[in-house]
């Protein structure tokens, strides 16, 4: 079995998320972006 390699995390890109959520809010509706940490929390990993 081969171990999962995941990416090494990009601070710069997590500390713009408001900026990125502001942009995808331009091209597609709010509903369908989710933005609250409440949201993104299951999508976290360990």
């Amino acid at each position: 079995m081969s171990d999962i390699i995941l990416p090494k995390i990009d601070q710069s890109t997590i500390d713009k998320k408001e900026y990125i959520f502001k942009k995808l809010k331009k091209i597609t509706s709010s509903e369908n972006i989710l933005s609250h940490e409440s949201e993104i929390k299951p999508y976290e990993t360990d």
